[in-house]
């Protein structure tokens, strides 16, 4: 059983600002998809790692991104498509001839680059055992539902609520046909897990991390920064 992870990042990423997007910008002095990537490269359970970019961005992303940055288990850049889950299923097709059904794919965002590796490991042995396993936070808040106008028309019940992240692990025989129905039917889902759920089959989620943020906004930036600091510090105590 082998483990490979598809890594997307082929979005314009224009949210968060600048002449780049967000994908490879600097965080620390380094883009935050090689961020990315680092944290799957030095996973002893990770033994393929593919990055998923735009259409334009292929060739620029191999020279001025991912050259010299030690990323021994990419083994190719794929181009995504117009939207995310296109994206995803290029990085798949990429794989189809190299997997085995009971393979793991992970799928992970390419702008959540404080992932640790203690949960990719979580998230590859929860797929080992029931076939597809997500990374999620529990919602301690309260959650309104409102109307057009902002008026509260009912109050959900927080306790059985969780906000997905990434990665995201599957059975390969499993990813592989919620996205070839996905594609028959033309229907397009929140993440890759809601494809999974259609098949239907259940998806376990477990515990992430709070600091396993994707950088969408600007202020993400700075929010990184400071994220990356304290990362570096821990390493140091």
């Amino acid at each position: 059983m082998s483990v490979k992870a598809i890594i997307v990042a082929a979005g314009s990423g224009r949210r968060v600002g600048g002449p780049l997007p967000k994908q490879y910008m600097h965080v620390s002095g380094m883009p935050i998809l090689v961020h990315t990537l680092l944290a799957f490269q030095r996973s002893e359970l990770v033994d393929e790692i593919i990055p998923v970019v735009g259409k334009a961005d292929a060739e620029w992303v191999k020279e001025n991104i991912l050259h010299g940055k030690g990323l021994t288990k990419t083994s190719g850049i794929v181009k995504g498509g117009a939207e995310r889950q296109d994206s995803v299923y290029c990085g798949l097709k990429y794989l189809w001839d190299n997997v085995n059904d009971n393979d793991i794919v992970l799928v992970h965002d390419g702008a959540r680059p404080f992932i640790q590796k203690e949960n990719i490991h979580d998230c590859i042995n929860g797929a080992k055992r029931t076939g597809a396993c997500i990374l999620g936070i529990r919602i301690m808040g309260t959650l309104k539902i409102v109307d057009e106008g902002d008026i509260i028309k009912s109050t959900l019940p927080s306790k059985d609520l969780w906000v997905a992240q990434t990665p995201q692990a599957f059975r390969a025989s499993l990813i592989k046909e919620a996205y070839i129905m996905a594609e028959e039917q033309g229907f397009y889902g929140t993440d890759d897990a809601s494809l999974v759920e259609r098949l239907p089959y259940s998806v376990k989620i477990i515990p992430g991390h709070p600091l396993n943020i994707k950088v969408t906004y600007p202020e993400d930036l700075d929010l990184a920064e400071r994220i990356m600091k304290i990362m570096e510090m821990r390493k140091q105590a």
